[in-house]
C-alpha cells in the first residue's frame, strides 16, 4: 500500500468521526469523544509521517509544502499577526512574512513551510479563526439569520442602538418601536406644512395617512433593546452589553480574542509535546521535518538564515564600535569650550527628537479605557472557536475568500 493511499484512508476515517461529532442527532458527550479521537488520529499520523520521513532516502521524501496567504484584518491585523504566528509555532509550521498592498491597503503576505497536513490545517485553521474574529467585530445585516438574531450580532459588536435602527431599516426592516400618537392630522391640518419641516428636522417620527396620525417614535431602543435579551437568553448569554464607545469595545474585544487565542494555541502546544513524549522517536522526527522546512524558508528568504542574520548583526556591532571610536576621536581633538559646546547641541537635538517621537506617539496612538464587557466577550468569542481538525475536512473552503 503507498503511503499516499495509507494517508487518504486515514484523512477518511477522521472525516467519520467528525461526521459523527457533527451530527444534530449526536448526544453531546459522544461527540465529545468522537472530536478527541479524530483529532489524536491526526496528531498520530503526523507523527508517523515525520518517523517515517527518516527512514527515506531524500528521493523518496515528500516534499516540503509551501503555501502564501494574506494575512487580512485590515485595522486589525496587528491581532490577527500574532494568533497566525503562534498558530504557526504550535503546528510547527515555518513562515516568512512579506510587506504587500492589496487593492491599495498595507497587508502582509506570510509564506508557510512545513508537512503538507500541518500547513494545509494551519491555512484552515486561521481562516477559521479570522472569520471568527471580524464577524464578531463587524457583523453584516443577515436577513437569513432572525431579526433578533442580527440585532444581538450587532449589540456584542458594539454598535449602539441608533446605529443598529439605522442598519436595520437600511436592509428593509422598519422600526420595532413603542410609538406614540401626537394628535389628529386634521387639528393640524393648517399647520401641516410646520409639522412635516419638524417631524422631517427631527428625523423620528413620521405620518400615517391612513391613520390620519402624526406617530412620534418614543424609545424605538427599547424595542431593540428586547430583541438583544431575548437572543441573548436563547443562546444562554448572560452578559449585557453596555458599552458607551464602539472604538473602545472593539479595540478591548480585539486585546481580549488575542490573549484567549494565544492561552489556547499554547495550550495545545503543551498538549503536542506530551503526546509526542508517549512515542519513542517522536519529537526527534518531527524536529526534523521543522528543520527541512526551516531549510526550504531559508532558501527563498535568505535574509532569515541565522547565519546571514548573525552577519548582519556584527556588521552593526562593527559599524556601532567604528562610530563609537570616531566620536571619541572627535572630542578628543577639541578644545575644552569646543567640546562642551558640541555637547551641548548634542543633547538639545536629542531633547528635540524625542519631543517629536512623543508627539508622534499621540496622533498615532488610540487612548482608551478598557470595555470590561467587551473584554469578557472577546475571551467568549475566541473560546467558541473550534480548534479540532474537523474544519479541514469537514468543511473546507468554507471560509476562504469571505474576508479581506
Amino acid at each position: 500500500m503507498s503511503n499516499t493511499t495509507a494517508s487518504e484512508k486515514i484523512m477518511d476515517r477522521v472525516a467519520a468521526l467528525l461526521r459523527i461529532a457533527e451530527h444534530p442527532n449526536t448526544p453531546g458527550p459522544e461527540a465529545e469523544v468522537a472530536l478527541k479521537q479524530a483529532n489524536s488520529l491526526i496528531t498520530k499520523h503526523a507523527i508517523d509521517e515525520a518517523i517515517l520521513r527518516q527512514s527515506q532516502s531524500i528521493t523518496e521524501r515528500r516534499a516540503i509544502s509551501h503555501l502564501t496567504i494574506v494575512l487580512g484584518g485590515g485595522e486589525f491585523r496587528p491581532y490577527l499577526r500574532t494568533i497566525f504566528e503562534v498558530a504557526a509555532e504550535t503546528f510547527r509550521v515555518s513562515v516568512a512574512s512579506k510587506y504587500v498592498r492589496v487593492d491599495g491597503t498595507p497587508d502582509s503576505e506570510f509564506h508557510m513551510y512545513g508537512a503538507n497536513e500541518d500547513v494545509m490545517w494551519l491555512d484552515m485553521l486561521y481562516n477559521m479563526i479570522k472569520l471568527q474574529f471580524l464577524t464578531k467585530l463587524d457583523p453584516k445585516w443577515d436577513n437569513s439569520l432572525s431579526y433578533d438574531n442580527n440585532v444581538y450580532n450587532h449589540k456584542v459588536a458594539g454598535f449602539k442602538w441608533v446605529e443598529i435602527d439605522k442598519i436595520a431599516m437600511n436592509n428593509g426592516h422598519p422600526r420595532r418601536e413603542s410609538t406614540k400618537v401626537i394628535d389628529r392630522l386634521d387639528r393640524y391640518e393648517g399647520a401641516r406644512e410646520y409639522w412635516e419641516r419638524r417631524l422631517q428636522w427631527r428625523n423620528n417620527a413620521f405620518i400615517d395617512e391612513e391613520r390620519g396620525e402624526v406617530r412620534e417614535y418614543n424609545g424605538f431602543f427599547h424595542a431593540l433593546k428586547a430583541s438583544y435579551i431575548r437572543h441573548a437568553k436563547l443562546i444562554g448569554d448572560e452578559t449585557r452589553v453596555k458599552t458607551q464607545s464602539h472604538e473602545a469595545y472593539r479595540l478591548s474585544f480585539a486585546e481580549s480574542f488575542r490573549t484567549t487565542m494565544t492561552e489556547r494555541l499554547w495550550a495545545m502546544q503543551r498538549e503536542n509535546e506530551a503526546q509526542m513524549d508517549t512515542i519513542p522517536g517522536a519529537a526527534l522526527a518531527l524536529r526534523d521535518v521543522k528543520e527541512d522546512a526551516d531549510r526550504a524558508m531559508w532558501a527563498d528568504f535568505p535574509n532569515m538564515d541565522p547565519e546571514e542574520i548573525a552577519r548582519r548583526h556584527q556588521a552593526w556591532l562593527d559599524q556601532v564600535e567604528a562610530e563609537k571610536r570616531q566620536r571619541e576621536e572627535m572630542l578628543a581633538a577639541m578644545t575644552t569650550q569646543e567640546r562642551q559646546k558640541f555637547l551641548e547641541n548634542e543633547e538639545a537635538e536629542a531633547r528635540k527628537e524625542a519631543k517629536k517621537q512623543r508627539a508622534w506617539e499621540r496622533k498615532n496612538t488610540r487612548y482608551y479605557t478598557y470595555d470590561q464587557t467587551a473584554l469578557a466577550q472577546g475571551r467568549s468569542a475566541a473560546n467558541s472557536v473550534d480548534l479540532s481538525r474537523k474544519a479541514g475536512y469537514a468543511g473546507q473552503g468554507a471560509t476562504r475568500g469571505e474576508l479581506g
